[in-house]
């Protein structure tokens, strides 16, 4: 009998080859894998730290834009350059810049402060996954430009009210002559936006038209409504002229409100802590128009002038080319024949309010007045700080100036013989108008010193 020993011998081969093959072709395929999914985790990851530094440039540009908006709401908008240092900025020339760290990661931000408005460019900062020696890198740019803080006649936080009769808005431009008759209201020039609005910071936020005639539009919060009386009238100055009741098509837009109303800062902080006189000039007779008038106090001194008062008495004059600020601490009232006169070309900044907590107000009633003789609205401004929770104008004279007050409820009434009953733009928590009311809104305000602050108007992505 023959052994059949290299058949058994060229199996054994067959067998152990095919197994080192397909050893080979799973640990091949086994690599492949690891590999596969060790670039998909490197992926992944690198994914999330490039989104990461997108919002790191994020946070840095929210950074640069609460740096510029520090005096919004104010006159001085533009003051942050001047603070830069006690916020821990640096400046080179006419760019500002901030270094700071989240974590591992950081942001550099710069502005830029242009003519048109300053420029913002953030950079994020976010070590690679995979490698302890690589960075990744976004960049954000922005352009920004100021949005005014008077946009429109009235602007509420919650209701506005139109009660009683012959209550009216309407628009005119104390800076063009085609809308003016030197800077004064003509109602033969006036235009159609008296625009209310309401926002939906708060519940139940609506605009009642009630009989009113709105020359303008009237825009609410996503949570508010308007409503209109049998007699009320919203629309184009032709509109309502022509008789028509209800809503012109286009001059309403509920629920598309959205518009911030940041609080009035304290005085010091706008003014950057100037030297407050708590002393107020002593009083005289002062003759005005013929009429000779005994003033309590009396502001003559040119230029500009801070105060800083718990109270203030019955009369009050400033003078030709006079600017007087006055903080008011306590609440104010005006009643009988108690008044403010502004001479032409001077102003009065009057805030009302304290830091101390407690809750204050400002009140006209009677035949108390406020003569602001220039008839420009800016030359009379009424800013109520946050304490300042109720302002009422009851009284029957005309008043041309500027309300500022975002947590006040407001109260408008009374009215004189004449349309020319309030000239100027307010801004409250809640509005309610009654009795004999016109108000015109001058758009001139657009262009003043005071808005909420610097907005984006043009954003940028890159590496």
């Amino acid at each position: 009998m023959k052994t059949q020993l290299q058949t058994k011998s060229t199996e054994r081969g067959s067998v152990l080859l095919v197994t080192l093959v397909t050893a080979v072709i799973i640990g091949t395929a086994l690599a492949s894998f690891l590999l596969l999914v060790q670039n998909q985790s490197a992926s992944v990851g690198r994914s999330q730290t490039w989104n990461g530094s997108m919002i790191i440039a994020e946070a840095g540009l929210e950074d640069g834009l609460q740096f510029i908006n520090k005096y919004a709401a104010s006159p001085n908008v533009p003051g942050w350059t001047n603070s830069y240092a006690a916020d821990n900025w640096s400046r080179n020339a006419s760019v500002y810049n901030v270094r700071r760290y989240v974590g591992g990661s950081y942001y550099d931000v710069y502005v830029t402060n242009f003519v048109s408005g300053p420029g913002l460019c953030s950079i994020g900062y976010v070590a690679s996954p995979n490698s302890t020696n690589s960075t990744l890198v976004r960049k954000v740019v922005v352009k920004t430009a100021k949005d005014a803080l008077f946009n429109y006649a009235l602007a509420a936080k919650g209701t506005v009210n139109f009660n009683g009769n012959n209550t009216a808005t309407d628009s005119f431009d104390s800076s063009d002559p085609n809308y003016s008759t030197n800077g004064v209201y003509i109602a033969s020039k006036r235009k159609n936006n008296g625009d209310v609005l309401t926002n939906d910071a708060i519940t139940n936020s609506n605009i009642s038209v009630g009989n009113a005639k709105i020359n303008g539009h009237v825009n609410t919060g996503p949570s508010g409504d308007v409503t209109v009386g049998p007699n009320g009238s919203v629309g184009d100055v032709a509109w309502v002229a022509g008789g028509n009741t209800g809503i012109q098509t286009g001059f309403a837009n509920p629920h598309t409100m959205n518009v911030q109303f940041p609080d009035v800062s304290s005085p010091d902080i706008t003014y950057n802590s100037p030297w407050w006189n708590p002393f107020a000039p002593s009083g005289q007779s002062i003759t005005i128009n013929g009429t000779t008038t005994a003033f309590g106090q009396a502001y003559t001194t040119g230029g500009n002038n801070y105060y800083k008062l718990s109270s203030l008495p019955g009369k009050i004059y400033v003078g030709t080319n006079v600017n007087v600020v006055i903080w008011v601490t306590g609440s104010i009232s005006m009643a009988g024949s108690d008044q403010i006169d502004i001479a032409q070309g001077g102003t009065l900044t009057l805030y009302v309010g304290n830091v101390s907590g407690s809750s204050v107000s400002f009140s006209m009633a009677g035949n108390s007045t406020v003569n602001n003789y220039s008839k420009n609205a800016q030359n009379f401004m009424l800013l109520g700080l946050p304490t300042c929770t109720g302002i009422s104008m009851n009284g029957n004279a005309a008043v041309t100036g500027v309300v500022y007050s975002p947590q006040a409820d407001m109260s408008l009434g009374g009215g004189g013989n004449t349309t020319y009953d309030f000239v100027g733009s307010i801004m409250a928590k809640t509005v309610t108008l009654s009795g004999h009311m016109n108000f015109h809104f001058d758009e001139a305000l657009k262009n003043s010193s005071y808005s909420r602050g610097y907005i984006v108007t043009d954003w940028k992505e890159g590496t």
